[in-house]
């Protein structure tokens, strides 16, 4: 039987923890950098990854055998990881001892895409 491919490409989404503007200007190039890596390591290699204040857009090729679950709860618990120990102060100071990323499935929400929309995206 001849070999099959297949190509899936995901693109997750999530924000900080109550959409608390926590991601500044100055980590986001490491913090991209660091997640690449982790995706990479996870064989989704990310294609695209970009940030805002409150939330990340993450493009990558999906492993043939991972489930997105995993690979968004790794991203995210990583990530989180990552940015506590960056700047503890900062972090100690606006979060406290909660988790840096929701877990709420954004998928089942409506979600306002950016502040400057007066319609939810759908």
């Amino acid at each position: 039987m001849p070999q099959s491919l297949a190509r899936l490409c995901v693109h997750l989404v999530f924000s900080t923890k109550h959409r608390e503007p926590f991601l500044q200007d100055s980590i986001r190039k490491d913090l991209h950098a660091y997640m690449a890596t982790v995706l990479k390591n996870m064989e989704c290699p990310a294609l695209i990854i970009n940030s805002v204040e409150d939330h990340i857009h993450i493009l990558l090729d999906l492993g043939r055998t991972i489930s997105v679950r995993y690979v968004m709860e790794h991203a995210k618990k990583t990530s989180s990881k990552w940015l506590k120990t960056q700047n503890q102060t900062l972090y100690a100071r606006t979060f406290g001892n909660q988790s840096m990323f929701g877990t709420e499935n954004l998928c089942s929400k409506k979600l306002y895409h950016h502040e400057r929309l007066a319609q939810p995206v759908l």
